[in-house]
């Protein structure tokens, strides 16, 4: 954890460059009080509720199952979680065209922001709401089809609408790799301005598939 004299620092340096927004102030005046609980899966949930099978699209339940994915927020919140993450995980376009959902990719992730907020409103509490992004699910150039502009450009339309629709923050989950998240972070400040926590895959080892220690990820990604 961060303690209070660094978060203070690093909130100045981002107000006298002016990059700073309501969301960062209000994030960092949270945990300069106390650590923020994140709440846990939403897909571990829905599939324990039996109401999923494996190869169902979970992003397409914003539409289809709304009280469904509400309730998973409220029970979070009510669990105690200070942050709850949107339904949108695999709402990017690239992982809808294989459900053949691409062109309601728009929609599944206005109404996955929407449920959160519902779910935070109906509580009562202060929650920040997180837009959840989750890695393209196909490997990148030159190992694979996908090539970094075309992954970057992905990840500014999902995160420009997850934005606007009004998150409060951007939560990159679960990378496999320093050259998917680094496109996610810079796709991120293409598009808004509001806080990214990053996350990326270590193997028991300690290290990422690729081999990279959380040293060398630290300093690829200070940019």
């Amino acid at each position: 954890m961060l303690d209070t004299d660094t978060l203070s620092h690093i909130l100045t340096q981002l107000t006298n460059s002016g990059t700073v927004t309501v969301q960062t102030s209000e994030l960092f005046g949270h945990l300069q009080s106390r650590p923020l609980l994140c709440d846990g899966a939403m897909g571990t949930e829905l599939y324990r509720k039996g109401w999923v099978s494996f190869d169902q699209c979970l992003d397409e339940l914003n539409s289809d199952r709304p009280d469904l994915v509400r309730s998973i927020h409220r029970e979070y919140i009510e669990a105690g979680a200070d942050i709850i993450e949107t339904n949108t995980f695999g709402a990017n376009r690239i992982k809808l065209e294989a459900h053949s959902l691409d062109t309601h990719m728009e929609t599944f992730n206005r109404q996955g922001v929407e449920l959160a907020r519902q779910a935070r409103s109906a509580s009562g509490r202060n929650v920040l709401v997180a837009g959840a992004i989750g890695p393209v699910g196909k490997p990148l150039a030159p190992l694979g089809p996908i090539s970094l502009g075309t992954v970057r450009d992905v990840f500014a339309e999902q995160i420009g609408i997850l934005a606007d629709a009004g998150a409060d923050l951007i939560i990159l989950e679960t990378f496999p790799n320093i050259a998917e998240l680094t496109q996610a972070i810079l796709a991120a400040r293409s598009v808004c301005q509001l806080p990214v926590i990053a996350q990326i895959t270590l193997t028991e080892d300690g290290r990422t598939p690729d081999n990279y220690s959380p040293e060398d990820i630290v300093q690829s990604l200070e940019m």
